[in-house]
């Protein structure tokens, strides 16, 4: 009987030191998150056939690009229960980005290009509303904008995706859904980062979020150590990222302008696929008693495959293309929260 006794009060100890992670909003807070995200890449593979035929293009194609983006979010906690926001507002400030591309063609022809990039919501607040489950968007009385935009913003940040509701010792493990990385690069939704010249050099090779895309994978997590309140979670990550694009590019060439004798300006695409497969880890700091993430890294190496079928009429024939394009690089991904009250 002693014995039982004994087990019972040093499992009751060894439970005491779980801890449990959760993410807590509460009325009045203002939660400014700052993020940054850096991305480069190469093209390290082309394959191109026209009629069937090998095009003789791989090795006298170079390709470098580089994106970056940036913002500041400053969230007002306007009405919470038990723990859920109900009501907030977000004001956006700094948004924006840079996107640099050089080619060199087949001929040895070569150009560069720089476009900066900037959100039309710097400058503006929207407040999100929770009504039967989900958030309503609006801009603020005083202010207009895009409504459009509206429709694509996420009003919580997606950090609570990364924690486990079991309790947690030091060197636990737990899984973490692959859509959680989607949602951490894509902060607060589509942001309507657009290039000035209105052409976004990434444009035909970046994902999109809507029902064809599809995220598979493993992200680990990992308690390493608790420090001062603050949980240290090392992470890392294995996602692949697929997505047609077909209808979206068919839908571009019937809104293309239509040339001088009828036919529209850019050849009809009968497929296209966009495939991106992640590789890294990450590190991500948490306020155990304020309930909120502090601060977020991410280190990823990728690989990208965008494979592109399309044809085009040429008098009385129709030439047909098909192009495999693999591209490698590199994405650097920091956020850091800082937390107060009104």
């Amino acid at each position: 009987m002693k014995t039982i006794l004994l087990v019972a009060a040093v499992g009751a100890f060894l439970n005491s030191n779980a801890t449990d992670l959760a993410s807590l909003y509460r009325g009045g807070e203002v939660r400014m998150t700052t993020f940054s995200l850096e991305e480069s890449r190469s093209l390290s593979d082309l394959q191109v056939l026209m009629n069937g035929k090998d095009a003789g293009m791989d090795g006298n194609v170079r390709q470098d690009g580089t994106r970056t983006a940036s913002g500041t979010f400053t969230d007002r906690i306007l009405r919470a229960s038990d723990g859920d926001v109900m009501a907030l507002t977000r004001s956006f400030a700094d948004v924006e980005g840079l996107q640099l591309m050089a080619r060199t063609g087949p001929m040895g022809d070569s150009s560069e290009s720089e476009e900066p990039t900037s959100s039309a919501l710097n400058g503006l607040t929207v407040l999100f509303t929770k009504d039967e489950g989900d958030f309503v968007a609006s801009y603020s009385e005083d202010e207009s904008g895009d409504e459009e935009l509206l429709d694509s913003l996420k009003a919580l940040l997606p950090w609570g995706e990364y924690l486990t509701s079991d309790s947690i010792d030091i060197d636990d493990e737990w899984d973490i859904k692959p859509r959680a990385l989607w949602s951490a690069l894509h902060l607060g939704g589509d942001l309507g980062l657009a290039a000035e010249s209105d052409q976004d050099l990434f444009s035909t090779s970046d994902l999109k979020e809507d029902e064809s895309l599809v995220i598979d994978g493993e992200i680990t997590a990992t308690l390493t150590s608790i420090e001062d309140g603050i949980a240290n979670i090392t992470l890392l990550l294995e996602v692949e990222e697929f997505q047609d694009l077909t209808d979206v590019m068919n839908r571009l060439a019937d809104e293309a302008p239509v040339g001088p004798h009828g036919s529209a300006e850019i050849p009809v695409i009968d497929a296209m696929e966009n495939e991106r497969q992640y590789d890294g880890e990450g590190t991500m700091l948490w306020n155990i008693a304020g309930g909120y993430m502090v601060s977020l890294e991410l280190s990823l190496d990728f690989t990208q495959t965008q494979t592109m079928d399309m044809s085009m009429e040429m008098g009385q024939e129709t030439l047909t293309i098909e192009q495999v394009m693999v591209s490698e690089g590199e994405l650097d991904f920091r956020v850091e929260v800082e937390v107060s009250r009104d």
